[in-house]
């Protein structure tokens, strides 16, 4: 398959891409690809028997370890890590790079593709740009903040790893400084043109495998929808009932507002147009009309109409999932 950088619709500054006529066409109608890489640091580094010190390499103390490093073995047999920089301001940039990672979860669909590859609806495009400019934006400070704190996170290394201590493990802060980038790539592919050049044969049989590669992807998509979905109603529908004792359970806004946030992107990410979870999530969205977090805590009767209300729904959602459909292809078929 070739893969390609797109080229002719505008999404924003920097980025465009062109809808194609060939069998990933009604994948790439509606959806692109993201590679998303989170460049940081590593803060895992090997130990060994030596260490370097001054161009020059030293044994390890026999007391450093009586248990690994001193025994008689092949020593590329064995792997002893040790972690540095152990600092809050380091901490910091990964609880950073987990919440936008947790955001962009909930713009993507499934796709059986390697890690770090993201399909996303063309329609959350703009929303995907919001949190990776606002994720560059906080990511700057905080690695100025661990820059700043290197040299003193060196020394504590130092004291604190002793005869595991090794210089080479630290670059310098502008390396460091460089090191920490959010970086995505945007992609599509298809079957090449000069394939069928080979073999008609081949590249029918290269088509259907396509097609049905799209089929796959659009039907796994709707299964996810529907697990997510059936998921967060149910959730919601064992908060609004009492517990054994009829008393009211403990009730976190997020149990509706997490609900609400898939609702509101449904559309956008039903590339299957399933027009059964359709109809299921719009009567959940009429539900969930006017309906605050602090209005069901403190009023019964509107939690309980919703408890009864929702719970329709989730017999509904029991029923699509009943028999889900068998998937029929994986990516990896075609290597």
């Amino acid at each position: 398959m070739s893969t390609t950088i797109e080229n002719s619709r505008t999404l924003h500054e920097g980025l465009s891409i062109t809808r194609t006529s060939q069998p990933f066409r009604p994948l790439w109608d509606q959806a692109i690809c993201v590679i998303l890489t989170m460049h940081k640091l590593g803060i895992r580094r090997r130990v060994t028997k030596t260490v370097s010190e001054e161009d020059q390499t030293r044994p390890l103390p026999e007391s450093t370890s009586t248990s690994l490093l001193s025994i008689d073995t092949d020593e590329t047999r064995i792997l002893v890590t040790k972690t540095i920089l152990a600092c809050p301001e380091y901490q910091a940039i990964l609880k950073l790079y987990r919440l936008t990672k947790h955001q962009i979860d909930k713009l993507v669909l499934p796709s059986g593709m390697k890690p770090g590859v993201y399909l996303i609806p063309l329609d959350l495009l703009e929303e995907l740009n919001a949190i990776l400019a606002a994720a560059r934006q906080a990511l700057e400070p905080l690695v100025e903040q661990f820059c700043l704190v290197y040299p003193v996170s060196i020394a504590n290394d130092h004291l604190n790893l002793k005869d595991a201590f090794d210089s080479d493990d630290y670059p310098d802060v502008a390396t460091v400084r460089e090191a920490f980038t959010l970086e995505t790539q945007y992609i599509t592919w298809d079957l090449p043109s000069s394939l069928g050049s080979v073999s008609e044969a081949l590249i029918q049989q290269e088509q259907q495998r396509a097609r049905t590669k799209v089929q796959t992807i659009l039907t796994d998509i709707t299964t996810n929808l529907s697990s997510v979905m059936h998921e967060l109603v149910t959730h919601l529908v064992d908060r609004l009932s009492p517990d054994v004792n009829g008393n009211a359970k403990r009730f976190h806004a997020s149990t509706v507002t997490n609900l609400m946030e898939f609702i509101g992107r449904f559309n956008a990410r039903n590339l299957g147009q399933n027009v059964d979870l359709e109809q299921i999530v719009n009567q959940a969205k009429q539900l969930l009309v006017g309906i605050n977090p602090q209005h069901l805590r403190q009023q019964e009767p509107l939690a309980k109409a919703l408890q009864t209300g929702m719970h329709q729904v989730k017999t509904q959602l029991d029923q699509l999932l009943a028999k889900p459909p068998t998937r029929q292809y994986q990516w990896d078929d075609a290597a």
